[in-house]
C-alpha cells in the first residue's frame, strides 16, 4: 500500500507536467497545421493520469477545489504563454530578455539572488570586532577602506550567510575591527561624515547574569501535584498550578498539529544527549549539541523537556506531539557579540524557525540598534516568532536590547506569588510583553542533572514553548496575533503593568479560534500553494 501512494505522489506532479508539455506540443503541429493521433491520444492519457493522481493524493476534502483551480490556472498560463511564443517569437524573446536584464540588476544590487543560494548551515563571528555598520551601496566598499585606511581597520561582511537577500539589507552590513581601540570614536566620526553608511552601532558583549546561577531546589508550599503527568520532579514545578496543566492535557490528547513547530534555543548550547530532552531534540549542527555551561540546556527543558515518560520534569508539549527543540551557539561559556547572537537568529530562521528564544541581552550604549531590529524584522518574514528576556537588573526594560527592540515578544519573570520577580526588569514602556515564572525554576542542565535557577532567562522559554504549541496548530500566526491570545488570554500579576499578563496555556490554546481574517487568509494562501506530494 505504501509503494502505490509514492508512486501516486510522484505521478501526480509528473503527470501534470507532461500534459502540459503535450499541450504544448500539440499548439506547435496546430501552427504548423499538422495533425497527430498518437498525440491526441497521450493527451488524453496524460489527463486521466493527471486525475487519478490528483484525487490520490488530496483525497475528497473542501480545499481540494482550490487546488484543482490553482493546477488549472497553471496549466492554463503556461500553455498561453507557449501559445503567445509561437504566434509572436521576437516579441516574446525581447520579453524574456527584459526579464532577464531584470534579474540581472537584482543581482548587481544584492550581490546574489535568494534562491540561487543553498542553505547555510554555519556562521563564525568576528569577536574581536568593535564595530558593526551597513553601508549604502557595496560598491563604494573600496571607498571605505580608503577612507579609513590611516586606522588599519579589518573589514569584514558581517552576515554572509544570509539566505534571502531579497527581503533583508543584512547582507550589506559591516564589521570593523581595529587594533587601537582609542581611535575608535575618531574612526566612528570620519565614517559618519562620510555619508556612505546607513548607520554605525558598537558590536556589544553579552554576558549572563549572575543572578541565574542562584535558585531553591526546595519543593515550596502549596505547589504543583498534577494528576495525568508521571515525571517525577513536577511538584517543583511551581507555576503549573497557575495554569490548568490537567486540563491542557486532556485538550491536547484531542488535537492534531497541522506541523510539529521548531523552537530554537540562542544560549550556550544544549546537551542533547540530556534523558529529558533527546526524544524532542532536532540537531542542527554537531558543534551546537553541548553546553558550554549550564545555561542552555536549563532553557531547553523548560521550552520543550520530554513530558511524561517518567523522568525529570515536564513542559507544555505534553504528548511530545506539538514542538521540537534545536540549538545553536550564540553564548560561547556565557557570553558573546552581537554579531554572534544576529548570526544565530539568521540561522535559525533559515533553517525553519518557528519560534526563537533567546534569553540573553543587556544595557545598550547606541540609541539605535538598527543591525537587531533588521534581524528580527528578517526572522519575522520568515515565519518566526522572537521572544526575548526582559533582562534581570530591576529597571526599565527600555534601555536592554534585544527586549526593547521592535518586532519581539518580551518576558518579565514573576515568582511564586505572582508578584514581579525583584530582579526583573519592568516592561511598563514594550511594546509587546507578558510573564512566566522566573524564579527557583527546576529544569534540566547537563549530564542528566537538574537544578532551579532565577531569572527572565527562565520566564523567556516558558513564553517561547507556549507559543511553539500555538504554531503547531496554525503555523502562520504573526507576533502581532500571538501577542494578541496572550493577553487576552493571560490574568493579572499583582503588578500587571510592569510585568505584563501572566500566560495561561489552556487558554490561549483555546483562543486560537479567533486569529483574525489577516492570518486566516495567510493561512488560506499557504495551503494553495503546498504543492503535494
Amino acid at each position: 500500500m505504501e509503494l502505490i501512494s509514492k508512486f501516486f505522489a510522484l505521478l501526480y506532479p509528473a503527470s501534470l507536467l507532461f500534459s502540459i508539455i503535450l499541450v504544448g506540443i500539440w499548439h506547435s503541429f496546430n501552427f504548423r497545421q499538422k495533425k497527430n493521433i498518437l498525440l491526441n491520444v497521450l493527451i488524453f492519457l496524460a489527463v486521466i493520469s493527471y486525475f487519478i493522481s490528483f484525487f490520490s493524493n488530496y483525497h475528497l476534502q473542501f480545499f481540494m477545489i482550490a487546488w484543482f483551480i490553482r493546477d488549472l490556472l497553471i496549466f492554463i498560463i503556461l500553455t498561453k504563454l507557449w501559445h503567445l511564443y509561437l504566434r509572436y517569437k521576437r516579441s516574446f524573446i525581447i520579453g524574456i530578455f527584459l526579464i532577464a536584464i531584470g534579474i540581472g540588476f537584482l543581482f548587481y544590487r544584492n550581490g546574489s539572488l535568494s534562491f540561487s543560494k543553498a542553505s547555510p548551515v554555519n556562521f563564525a563571528s568576528d569577536n574581536e570586532a568593535e564595530l558593526l555598520f551597513e553601508i549604502k551601496n557595496k560598491t563604494q566598499l573600496s571607498k571605505v577602506n580608503e577612507l579609513l585606511s590611516r586606522f588599519k581597520p579589518e573589514i569584514l561582511l558581517a552576515f554572509p550567510q544570509v539566505k534571502d537577500t531579497l527581503i533583508t539589507e543584512l547582507d550589506n552590513c559591516y564589521t570593523i575591527d581595529i587594533k587601537d581601540t582609542s581611535a575608535l570614536n575618531s574612526l566612528v566620526d570620519t565614517l559618519e561624515k562620510s555619508g556612505l553608511t546607513n548607520w554605525i552601532e558598537k558590536n556589544e558583549v553579552y554576558t549572563l547574569s549572575p543572578i541565574e546561577k542562584s535558585g531553591s531546589d526546595s519543593i515550596i508550599s502549596n505547589s504543583y501535584s498534577g494528576k495525568t503527568l508521571n515525571d517525577p520532579y513536577i511538584a517543583k514545578l511551581w507555576g503549573f498550578k497557575y495554569m490548568e496543566i490537567d486540563s491542557l492535557t486532556g485538550i491536547l490528547k484531542k488535537r492534531k498539529p497541522v506541523k510539529k513547530a521548531k523552537i530554537f534555543i540562542l544560549d550556550t548550547g544544549v546537551d542533547s544527549k540530556h534523558e529529558d530532552l533527546a526524544d524532542n531534540y532536532l540537531s542542527l549542527s554537531d558543534k551546537y549539541d553541548k553546553d558550554t555551561d549550564q545555561h542552555g540546556t536549563h532553557c531547553a527543558g523548560i521550552a520543550c523537556a520530554v513530558t511524561n515518560n517518567n523522568l525529570g520534569i515536564a513542559s507544555f508539549n505534553l504528548t511530545g506531539e506539538f514542538t521540537s527543540i534545536t540549538s545553536i551557539t550564540v553564548l560561547p561559556g556565557g557570553s558573546g557579540t552581537q554579531e554572534s547572537i544576529i548570526d544565530g537568529m539568521i540561522l535559525a530562521a533559515d533553517n525553519g524557525a518557528d519560534v526563537i528564544s533567546m534569553s540573553l541581552g543587556g544595557f545598550s550604549t547606541d540609541v539605535r540598534q538598527k543591525a537587531y531590529e533588521k534581524a528580527i524584522k528578517y526572522a519575522n518574514d520568515k515565519g518566526a516568532i522572537v521572544v526575548v528576556a526582559a533582562g534581570n537588573e530591576n529597571t526599565n526594560a527600555k534601555n536592554v536590547v534585544p527586549a526593547s527592540c521592535k518586532g519581539v515578544i518580551t518576558v518579565s519573570a514573576v515568582d511564586e506569588n505572582l508578584q514581579k520577580a525583584a530582579f526583573s526588569n519592568y516592561v511598563t514602556d514594550i511594546e509587546y510583553k507578558v510573564s512566566a515564572p522566573g524564579v527557583n525554576i527546576y529544569s534540566t542542565i547537563p549530564l542528566n542533572q537538574y537544578k532551579s535557577m532565577n531569572g527572565t532567562s527562565m520566564a523567556t522559554p516558558y513564553v517561547a514553548g507556549l507559543i511553539g504549541i500555538m504554531k503547531s496548530m496554525e503555523p502562520n500566526l504573526t507576533t502581532e496575533d500571538v501577542f494578541r491570545i496572550l493577553i487576552s488570554s493571560g490574568i493579572d500579576t499583582k503588578n500587571t503593568e510592569q510585568t505584563g499578563k501572566f500566560i495561561q496555556p489552556l487558554r490561549a490554546i483555546s483562543n486560537l479560534n479567533a486569529t483574525n481574517i489577516k492570518s486566516k487568509l495567510k493561512l488560506f494562501v499557504r495551503e494553495l500553494l503546498t504543492f503535494k506530494p
